[in-house]
């Protein structure tokens, strides 16, 4: 939950915005419930446009990153034998560094997964991570990061994605954008963009936030 004074401060922001772009529209649509799925859903649903981008909070795009995901959707859907469903950015930390992948972690060998490659999701629904991708052309993906990705609107529309919404709000809700991911696929396919566009800010301290912990332990995803 938001104090007020950085609510009006954000808020702020966003006007300051949309006076410096009034061919732009802006719509601030605030929401009291805590559930990550249902923020995206709420948002959604107040949208307009064919391609819809989810950012969090604390990522920042490079001035470049829109008109590259523009382009991307243009040159990819020329060229691919599938309807381009969703293309996200890899996320680098404050540094410039990108996302590491170590396929000996626990995470890894619990659930066997050292073998696929970064970026693919298993049936059951497991997800590698994007750590170690990279190239001068967005790499097709099975899952895009959460922090910043991005749809085509008749992807979402097709998603239950409000379903979650009770499942992160007991607490026990992991992958939402592992799920999104996936019904994305069903109509085309997904890229992610590995240029440094998306920094991911770390924050020594955050609020507390309704995703269940170490769900991969507790056997909140299986491998199938």
């Amino acid at each position: 939950i938001v104090r007020r004074a950085e609510f009006l401060s954000e808020l702020r922001q966003d006007t300051a915005f949309a006076v410096r772009h009034p061919a732009v529209p802006i719509k601030h649509v605030p929401s009291t419930r805590k559930a990550l799925p249902w923020h995206r859903w709420w948002a959604f649903k107040h949208s307009r446009g064919d391609i819809v981008l989810f950012l969090d909070d604390d990522v920042t795009l490079a001035s470049e990153a829109l008109d590259c995901l523009e382009r991307s959707y243009s040159v990819l859907g020329a060229r691919t034998d599938r309807r381009v469903a969703g293309i996200g950015f890899l996320l680098f930390d404050e540094e410039g560094s990108p996302p590491e992948r170590v396929p000996s972690s626990l995470r890894e060998r619990w659930l066997r997964i050292s073998d696929l490659r970064s970026g693919s999701s298993t049936a059951g629904g497991l997800t590698v991570s994007l750590g170690g991708l990279n190239g001068h052309t967005p790499i097709e993906v099975d899952v895009l990061p959460g922090g910043a990705m991005s749809f085509r609107r008749e992807a979402l529309v097709a998603t239950p994605l409000d379903n979650l919404v009770s499942l992160y709000e007991a607490g026990i809700g992991r992958s939402e954008d592992a799920v999104l991911s996936s019904y994305a696929r069903r109509l085309g396919k997904l890229f992610i963009v590995t240029e440094p566009l998306a920094i991911h800010r770390r924050e020594e301290t955050r609020a507390p936030t309704p995703y269940a912990k170490a769900g991969w332990r507790l056997g909140l995803t299986v491998r199938t």
